[in-house]
């Protein structure tokens, strides 16, 4: 994070592990000044979510927006690195890190709307059925902090000219107030696309079974790496 004050335009790119609150309040604003970009957790992942918001901000006119909802389709399998990641997350990060890391709005400095219910089976009519995407909460986090500094430098920038002039037209009013962002509705979701209900289903519930054993069962978790699937990875991380 030091890069955010010694090396202006950096990109520091870090591990897939879940993003930390603390250390984004501290930096995001001098990375403001210095234009230093941080990407707290899996960047690259993360990036197709972060940018499909923005595509649709900018194709509305960069009008306020409601409930957005990405689908997103995962290709091959999941890098070592990755898994490394998800393990060291398990045995290293304290729970109650954890937690806070995956609650609403986590890494944005400005609260937003509640974001829907997490489900088992989503089904958007034109959109297609789908299931919970293995990077929902991250890629969540991520889009929500972008919302979130977009706000922030919307209000600094009102507050900095003392409000839109009165009498002004909308786009001046708009220019006023400062930079575009979501606006107060916006919420994300994320949902992966699957053949049909039962295949969503079926894919949601055992994710989030080999998730939660991985994570709260510590022998299955040495067994794993030791002698299961994950052990021809682990060997060459």
């Amino acid at each position: 994070m030091r890069d955010a004050s010694l090396y202006p335009h950096r990109v520091p790119l870090t591990p897939p592990l879940p993003p930390s609150p603390r250390p984004q309040i501290r930096y995001d604003y001098l990375a403001t000044k210095t234009h230093a970009i941080i990407i707290p957790s899996c960047g690259v992942d993360s990036v197709p979510a972060d940018i499909s918001v923005h595509l649709a901000s900018k194709t509305l006119g960069y009008a306020p927006l409601g409930p957005s909802t990405t689908a997103t389709t995962m290709y091959g399998g999941v890098p070592g690195g990755t898994i490394a990641s998800f393990l060291a997350s398990c045995e290293d990060v304290p729970r109650n890190h954890l937690a806070i890391t995956m609650t609403d709005w986590s890494l944005s400095p400005v609260p937003g709307a509640p974001s829907p219910l997490p489900r088992l089976v989503y089904n958007f009519g034109g959109i297609g059925v789908g299931s919970i995407p293995p990077f929902g909460l991250v890629n969540r986090a991520l889009v929500q902090r972008t919302a979130g500094l977009l706000e922030l430098a919307r209000r600094e920038t009102r507050r900095g000219r003392g409000g839109a002039a009165v009498g002004a037209s909308t786009s001046e009013a708009r220019g006023e107030e400062g930079p575009a962002c979501y606006g107060p509705a916006f919420t994300y979701t994320e949902f992966m696309p699957t053949g049909g209900v039962v295949s969503a289903f079926l894919f949601s519930a055992g994710m989030i079974t080999t998730f939660a054993t991985l994570m709260y069962i510590a022998p299955v978790r040495v067994l794993c790496v030791s002698f299961g699937p994950l052990c021809f990875v682990w060997d060459r991380i």
